[in-house]
């Protein structure tokens, strides 16, 4: 049964603040979209139970673009206590996103800002618990690109798609649409991308499904080499109604490596192939809090950890909770897979680096040539869909981050000499000589005791692991092997284990 929570006039609303905090904690709390609609009345009511309504979840960045100049506000902005650090809350874009709604067939709204109590941390643990599953049952997902100060057209470029916990919200539901100013009316795509854009309110905003706005990437400025533009047309289809559609409100043309990294995810042929995507997106992404880095992930893994048990800071701690779940569960080590251009970390090296984050910013890391952003040094792994388990079997991790693992593998000499002769072969392709192959970190080895054989099939990704203490090994680098070693590896490299974590030792997180 449904119980008030808050009830208000929204021409008392505006310039105000809303107060949530005497409100019972750890319910679940949905906003009534036809008073808002009919009565223009803010109405929130709490739930003891998961709510049996049907309701549009809103994905949306806590600062996002400013207020226009030409704006055409209607009905103002308030505030939310607790969230004072986040934009002005437009009633108009509320209004836009309850007609929204309502036109997926939904009556209510979950929108964060309002339906957790920003005041209390009991309650935030227990909202982001769940999380997952708000947005995994939601009717619709609702992005809106630009926050909620006000809605961004097409071509305004956003930072959406730069922020940790929008990864679970495009991906967790089943259907997820953006919501943006739009005045052609209704219609539909054609060229990369082939769906519906319906009108929400008239000659003022429109809703489109995330993938259809998504593909026009793929054909870049002029067509590009994946395909051809997108066009939006109306049923009439007239020449003067028919409209180039280049978004930018996920990046710019010229850097789609954030859609492209999405869209690895949405479109991953199955589990295998998805996790290792997963990893890969969060990876790119931002939050000011680098804990929230591992929460907005974690249900997207059928898992859930306890917030209270981490300190804001602590990404690396949360990354083990979440791993040592992972393959408790049955799962994969998928984050081996996740890059092989990325640095290592040096405590937890069956990870890359984490990149240094912050909300108003771009996810960037530590290299030996500067400080990067990570699309710069993941750029053609978007799509990649390594196997990790066809290579390793019988996976755990211990509470510093060990991982220790069965695999195939073979004993490496180090190369020291600066290049090596026509005397010597560079991969198992050439059935007469010595067989050196060489890292990503520049570094050359030989393989110890192995006889080179054909067998053309793909690219196979391995690790360079070290001793660093008795039994302990550390990831030190990556291989890209040739595709003619796989028979080799299949039918003399020993299957042994290993206990891959460090080398620097984990330092205790403070606040």
């Amino acid at each position: 049964m449904a119980s008030l929570v808050h009830e208000v006039s929204i021409d008392l609303l505006k310039d105000s603040f809303v107060d949530l905090s005497s409100a019972s904690p750890c319910r679940y709390r949905l906003i009534d979209c036809k008073q808002l609609i009919r009565r223009r009345v803010l109405r929130i009511t709490d739930y003891t139970t998961f709510p049996n309504v049907r309701y549009c979840a809103l994905s949306y960045v806590w600062r996002g673009v400013a207020a226009s100049g030409d704006s055409q506000e209607e009905f103002g902005t308030f505030a939310v206590k607790g969230a004072e650090d986040g934009d002005p809350v437009s009633i108009d874009v509320l209004m836009h996103a309850s007609v929204a709604a309502t036109k997926e067939g939904s009556t209510h709204l979950w929108l964060d800002r309002l339906c957790i109590l920003q005041t209390n941390d009991e309650d935030k643990a227990w909202q982001i618990s769940r999380m997952y599953d708000i947005y995994r049952r939601c009717n619709t997902c609702l992005v809106l690109p630009g926050g909620l100060r006000r809605l961004v057209s097409l071509d305004e470029e956003t930072t959406w798609i730069h922020r940790a916990w929008t990864l679970q919200e495009a991906t967790a539901p089943d259907c997820t649409k953006v919501l943006f100013t739009w005045s052609a009316g209704s219609g539909w795509f054609y060229g990369q991308s082939r769906g519906d854009l319906d009108e929400v309110i008239p000659g003022k905003s429109g809703l489109a499904d995330l993938e259809d706005l998504l593909r026009p990437y793929l054909g870049g400025q002029s067509g590009g080499e994946l395909g051809g533009q997108t066009f939006f047309t109306t049923e009439e289809d007239k020449p003067e109604h028919r409209i180039l559609i280049q978004p930018a409100i996920f990046g710019c043309y010229d850097s789609p490596a954030h859609v492209f990294a999405l869209m690895g995810v949405l479109y991953a042929r199955d589990t295998d192939a998805n996790a290792p995507a997963v990893w890969r997106s969060a990876l790119m992404r931002t939050s000011s809090r680098p804990v929230d880095m591992i929460f907005s992930i974690m249900g997207l893994f059928d898992v859930s950890l306890d917030p209270r048990a981490f300190k804001k800071n602590d990404r690396e701690g949360a990354t083990i909770a979440l791993a040592r779940e992972i393959l408790r569960k049955g799962g994969a080590p998928s984050w081996l897979g996740v890059s092989f251009s990325m640095p290592i970390s040096r405590r937890l090296s069956t990870f890359p680096e984490f990149p240094i984050t912050k909300i108003d910013g771009t996810a960037r890391v530590y290299t030996a040539e500067g400080e990067k952003e990570v699309t710069e040094l993941v750029s053609d792994e978007f799509l990649a869909s390594w196997s990790i388990k066809e290579g390793i079997a019988m996976a755990s991790m211990d509470e510093l981050g060990y991982l220790t693992f069965t695999s195939k593998a073979v004993r490496l000499l180090p190369y020291r000499e600066t290049s090596y002769g026509k005397d010597k072969a560079v991969c198992h392709c050439d059935t007469t000589r010595r067989v050196f192959t060489k890292a990503l970190n520049g570094t050359v080895w030989e393989i110890a005791a192995s006889r080179p054989a054909v067998l053309d099939t793909h690219f196979i990704a391995a690790m360079l692991v070290e001793e660093h203490a008795p039994g302990r090994y550390h990831r030190s680098s990556n291989f890209a092997l040739c595709h003619c070693i796989e028979k080799v590896i299949k039918s003399t490299w020993k299957g042994r284990s290993f206990t891959i974590g460090g080398p620097d030792t984990f330092p205790v997180e403070s606040l």
